[in-house]
């Protein structure tokens, strides 16, 4: 990457300094031709509001405050009509319905050139809203916002109360910024730096200001009413008027943000819940929450009541509600209807189920819920059990049960961390690491595996019972303490009780440091945080709770700063100039940025580096989903999406199991896995962790399409091979983003792709094509007559394994419309032409004195002397290509596109001379072999003496009574028998020993007929003669060149063949590419060996192009094996490159990786500052580039539409665990 990449793209610089001035003053600078009155206009609406609310002071009382409210009113619902007027104006004129001229859209938020005039102005000036209900309530919203503001923001009082001066400036500035925060609800929306939605449908942006100037300003007039410190109101005061400043930082969030993030923490550290992406789960699981709170306030005068429903509630409200009632309907409908089917886990995402019957589903559902069932039993005894024991025992067992948890966590940290690859915070190397497995390593998974999800829940709940039952505070404030004191501890019970079942790992992580501080306290180590601040023991645990989370954000944005900073010094390629001197100002105003740190870790929002440079800056507080939701679709539509579709169910599930093995060690919400398999990237986010359930958002990244992005999967790959191959002792790239974990064994397709040019175009590989061809065709025919026997004639079985049957008809629609033509002929006796022959030139023949050079269609460059190819035998067996000077007809013919229709090969002449009085020369063909004017010989296909009789029984109109009655079954159709003109061919060449033994494998008798083994090899003979060129044997196949064998395994043009049986030819080639291509680079094979081959080939098999809709589906369906032939052309030499593409289906090792969450939160929050606010959205901006420390590139192709560009996405996925 270069350094001069631009970080601002230059076109945007004016933009974005109109944009800024727009923010920071509500006033929109205008760009083209308008009339004079425009900008007047502007003025005129963006001093209006004001001027009604001073003039109002003047007359002073509760009657100006009223007339402020009211003018504001009235001016606002004015221009909302205005607005509707535009609108049902603009909707007659070109028949929209005018909705997007309100700017939801911020990605297309443009300044507008153009003449400006007419309703045009009105409708820019007054922008049309979202919902038409807004035109009512913006209007009353503003009128109420005037009312405070002229009660709040009164001048005599303020000085009375600051001085006269420092009064009058703080009252004068703080009816601009009332100025600039009231313009989103008369005028229209103003882009607003603290961006959420790139498309806000709500007009949700337009009352994020309004909404900041009322709070503050009731803050305000209640602190002048009740005559409160006069620093208090001044820095109120001051936090007024540097509301502008602010808004233009983009450090207050908006209005939907801070309702989703305020749920969030409410839920989290208020209710025990846990983080979660999901809207409607989130205020599923903040209603029932509410409705806990209630019935436990109903509940404090019984304690032991209190505490029973605390701990069964908590349970309840842990568990994955919505997937239990999504299993046990999804296991009624499948016992109603279906026995086996793919089923869709919590959220509609398909999976596969395995090999269970129609019981396992229902089986499983009945054991989750027993299992739920048993816990809340034991749950409940240990409530009663508990709470009755004397104080005595109480303390003694507090302290027990403490320290067995602080014990227990330690053996849970020490074992899943010598499960990872890499232990002590990703420094050293695990030592027992895939070390060979014994007795005592699997009694341990298998004790960590069982117990695990329920024995340190216990031990927590019993720590909280003994707590409750020896904490003095508690039982003192319940008794008679205040009635908000009262809630703040039945939720802080509530809190406890739900956060054990709910995140296990880090309660007893939070129970296990407050009972050692606690009895540090005791020993007076430290010092008694009682004195300070009187708290009861679930209280401290509830903040314990909050620090713990806020030292893991303030530990994960220091090295994000580390990172990012010696990023930017230490790449020497991609360095900018001052990059130093940003490295030093970061050293310089360490303090600064560490303020900035604490401020953003307190507010639990992301720390934003500007264009991703390190120069840090606050950003908003917002959900740590990051992202308003994920609608489980990708912007990015790509043929690789299947790969990732056919791989996602399966790889979520092995994340699962491994999660509940303590291989990945500790995860929590919002956590995020890279994965990487060959050229694969998966991108996995957990959205939720609950009692034995986890939920993730799968993301696949693309294939290595751009240098940054196979820069970033090269330093992946390093990462990766030096803790999995190499076993580093050390982590090398301990200072990347990216740490290694473990590996999965994942169920998924391996992708081999080899170059065979120089196979596949060598004349010992055509010609094992062709003597294949014949072996491949027998065998089919054979299956397909059997086939007959059991009605399945109709329709010809794809070359897979996942039951993919292709008719006919729906073969037929892929036939070119020139093929379909000519089969439309009727055969008459006489030998047709090629269709292209008419348009030959023979006088430009080339002349040739090598061995038969390759024909197929004329050359779209005849007249291009420099693009000449012209390809012949050498001695050595192997084909080569030839340049020549002159005209040639077969110029262009390699460089064809691979989707052009496939035309039949040239005949130049072809006579067909029959003799039937002598039997000696029965069939005398004299031929001209494509591609050459003379004919190089006549080949006469010796026969056998036969007599009249037996070519009389070979007659179609006689074949039936001929045949026994086992042969009957293997009988071919009359139809496609009619259309052979030769039933003898040469011994030499033919398969007949291969061809006995396929009948002989469906019925021994048969095998032994005479009449049905000239049939198969009289059809068989034909169909190859269709494909290659009547008269042609095995051995003349290199003639027609690779290019013929690429378009029949395309898709075979022999035009006079019937339909089923121009399907069976091409299954026929594709099975005897596959199968020569191994015979050459492996081995030859017997005759029950290739037998087994094409067997094995129709089980397990997929032949085809890629191109091919069933290729798609045949990796949906789980088809073990996939083979296609691709043709590529080197635009420097002109040379064609011939290419096999093998997917299988098998277990494989999949690496596994975890990233730093803040730096990935940190580079989101630069992307959607870039896109949705200065709308950079240059390909080749500075911030896109490749960072192989922080993989820059792929954190932003990850992020969610449309910003993030994903080619697939999972959506949400749940499992138990």
């Amino acid at each position: 990457m270069a350094a001069d990449v631009p970080l601002l793209s230059s076109y945007k610089r004016g933009f974005v300094r109109r944009r800024l001035f727009h923010t920071f003053t509500g006033f929109r600078i205008l760009r083209g031709t308008f009339p004079a009155y425009v900008p007047i206009l502007q003025i005129i609406l963006w001093v209006l509001p004001c001027c009604i609310c001073l003039l109002s002071v003047l007359v002073g009382g509760e009657e100006g405050d009223v007339l402020a409210g009211g003018g504001v009113l009235c001016l606002a619902l004015l221009l909302s009509s205005l607005q509707l007027l535009l609108w049902a104006v603009k909707r007659r004129s070109d028949g929209s319905d005018g909705g997007d001229a309100g700017g939801g859209n911020l990605l297309n938020d443009e300044d507008e050139d153009g003449n400006w005039g007419g309703v045009d102005s009105w409708a820019r000036l007054l922008p049309t809203k979202q919902w038409k209900i807004n035109y009512v309530l913006h209007p009353v919203f503003a009128g109420c916002l005037s009312f405070i503001s002229s009660k709040s923001l009164d001048l005599d009082q303020a000085t009375l109360l600051l001085g006269s001066v420092r009064g009058s400036l703080l009252v004068g500035f703080s009816w601009i910024s009332y100025t600039v925060g009231v313009q989103p609800l008369i005028t229209g929306t103003i882009p607003e730096t603290a961006t959420y939605r790139h498309v806000d449908l709500l007009d949700l942006s337009c009352l994020s200001r309004p909404l900041h100037l009322l709070i503050i300003q009731v803050c305000i007039y209640i602190g002048m009413q009740y005559n409160l410190n006069g620093d208090v109101v001044f820095i109120l005061f001051i936090l007024h008027t540097l509301f502008p400043l602010v808004w233009t930082l983009g450090i207050l969030p908006g209005f939907e943000p801070t309702l989703v993030w305020l749920s969030e923490q409410l839920i989290v550290f208020g209710l025990g819940g846990t983080k979660t992406s999901r809207l409607d789960r989130l205020g599923f699981s903040l209603v029932l929450s509410i409705i806990q709170i209630c019935v436990v306030c109903l509940l404090k005068e019984n304690l032991r009541m209190v505490v029973i429903f605390s701990s069964l509630s908590g349970y309840v409200l842990s568990t994955n509600l919505f997937g239990l009632l999504a299993s046990l309907g999804r296991c009624k409908k499948r016992e109603n209807h279906v026995r086996d089917m793919s089923v869709s886990y919590d959220t509609g995402k398909s999976g596969k189920l395995g090999n269970g019957s129609v019981s396992s589903g229902s089986v499983a559902a009945l054991q989750c819920i027993l299992t739920h069932t048993i816990n809340m039993l034991v749950i409940s005894l240990l409530s009663s059990l508990l709470s009755v024991q004397s104080t005595s025992q109480q303390r003694t067992g507090s302290s027990v049960v403490g320290w067995t948890v602080v014990v227990y966590l330690c053996l849970l940290t020490i074992y899943r961390e010598m499960k990872k690859v890499f232990t002590l915070f990703g420094l050293v190397r695990s030592p027992v690491y895939n070390a060979k497995p014994n007795i005592i390593s699997t009694l341990l998974n298998h004790m960590y595996t069982v117990l695990q999800p329920s024995l340190g829940a216990y031990l927590g709940v019993v720590y909280l019972m003994f707590l409750i039952s020896t904490d003095t505070v508690l039982h003192t404030r319940l008794g008679d303490g205040f009635w908000i004191l009262q809630v703040l501890e039945l939720t802080s019970i509530l809190h406890n009780f739900r956060w054990i079942w709910q995140n296990n790992d880090l309660a007893l992580l939070e129970i296990s440091v407050y009972h050692v501080i606690k009895l540090l306290q005791e020993e007076a180590v430290l010092p008694d945080l009682d004195s300070w601040i009187l708290l009861s023991g679930m209280e401290w645990l509830v903040v314990t709770s909050f620090l713990r989370d806020r030292l893991t954000q303030l530990l994960e944005k220091l090295y994000f700063i580390l990172v990012l900073s010696a990023t930017s010094v230490e790449d020497r390629v991609s360095k900018r100039p001052y990059a130093i001197i940003l490295f030093q100002l970061n050293i310089i105003f360490f303090p600064v940025v560490f303020l900035f740190v604490l401020i953003s870790c307190l507010l639990s929002s992301p720390l934003l580096p500007l264009f991703s440079l390190p120069v840090f800056c606050l950003s908003f507080p917002r959900p740590s989903s990051f992202w308003p939701s994920v609608d489980g679709k990708s912007t990015g539509i790509s043929s690789d999406s299947v790969y990732y579709d056919q791989s996602a169910y399966p790889i979520m599930e092995a994340v699962a199991t491994y999660l509940k093995s303590g291989n990945l060690g500790v995860l929590q919400p919002q956590d995020i896995l890279l994965l990487r398999h060959e050229d694969r990237i998966v991108w996995i986010q957990i959205d939720e962790i609950g009692n034995r359930y986890v939920s993730m958002v799968l993301r696949g990244l693309e294939l290595q399409e751009t240098s940054c992005h196979t820069l970033e999967a090269m330093r992946i790959d390093d990462i990766l091979e030096s803790a999995f191959e190499k076993k580093s002792k050390l982590n090398h790239f301990w200072f990347h983003s990216l740490t290694p974990v473990t590996e999965l064994e994942v169920e998924m397709y391996s992708d081999t792709r080899n170059l065979l040019t120089g196979v596949f175009t060598s004349r010992e590989t055509l010609e094992k094509i062709a003597e294949t061809f014949l072996e491949s065709l027998v065998w089919h025919l054979v299956r397909y007559a059997a086939s007959a026997k059991e009605g399945e004639a109709n329709n010809v079985e794809a070359h897979s394994a996942g039951d993919l049957v292709v008719s006919f008809q729906e073969w037929q629609g892929n036939d070119d419309p020139a093929t379909n033509e000519e089969d439309q002929a009727k055969d008459e006796g006489n030998i047709k032409l090629s269709a292209s022959i008419e348009g030959l030139n023979l006088n430009s023949w080339p002349e040739s004195r090598e061995p038969s050079p390759w024909a197929t269609r004329p050359g779209t460059h005849v007249n291009n002397p420099g693009r000449q190819k012209l390809a012949s035998f050498g001695g050595d067996g192997y084909l080569r290509r030839r340049e020549s000077s002159e005209s040639s007809l077969f110029d262009g013919i390699e460089g064809e596109e691979e989707d052009e229709p496939y035309f039949p090969e040239i005949r130049i002449s072809h006579t067909v001379k029959q003799e039937p009085d002598n039997q000696d020369n029965l069939y005398d063909i004299s031929s001209t072999l494509p591609g050459i004017i003379e004919p190089r010989s006549k080949e006469k296909f010796p026969v056998s003496r036969n007599s009249l009789a037996d070519q009389l029984m070979l007659s179609p109109a006689h074949r039936p009574g001929n045949l026994s009655r086992e042969s009957t079954e293997l009988s071919l159709p009359d139809e496609w028998l009619e259309s052979v003109q030769q039933w003898e061919v040469g011994e030499d060449w033919f398969p007949n020993t291969f061809l006995s033994l396929c009948i002989r494998k469906e019925n021994e008798v048969a095998a032994e007929d005479r009449i049905l083994l000239r049939q198969y090899r009289g059809l068989a003979v034909h169909v190859f003669h269709q494909v290659y060129s009547p008269g042609a044997t095995p051995s003349a196949a290199p003639i027609f060149g690779p290019v013929h064998a690429y378009r029949s395994f395309r898709n075979v043009a022999a035009s006079q063949l019937k339909q089923n049986l121009r399907m069976i030819a091409r299954d026929a080639f594709r099975s005897a590419v596959k199968i020569a291509l191994d015979k050459v680079l492996i081995e030859e094979m017997s005759a029950d060996e290739l037998y087994a081959a094409f067997l094995d080939l129709q089980n397990n098999w997929f032949l085809g192009t890629e191109t091919d809709p069933r290729w798609k589906s045949s990796i949906l369906s789980g088809v073990k094996n996939l083979f296609s032939l691709q043709k590529s052309e080197s635009l420097e030499s002109d040379q064609i490159f011939y290419k096999s593409h093998i997917l299988s289906l098998r277990p494989c090792k999949v690496k596994v990786g975890k990233l730093c969450s803040e730096v990935v939160r940190g580079l989101w929050s630069s992307l959607s500052l870039e896109l949705l606010y200065l709308t950079n959205d240059d390909d080749e901006r500075y911030s896109i580039q490749a960072e192989e420390r922080v993989l820059r590139n792929l954190t932003v192709q990850a992020a969610d539409p449309p910003l993030g560009y994903s080619i697939y996405c999972s959506g949400y996925t749940s499992f138990s665990r």
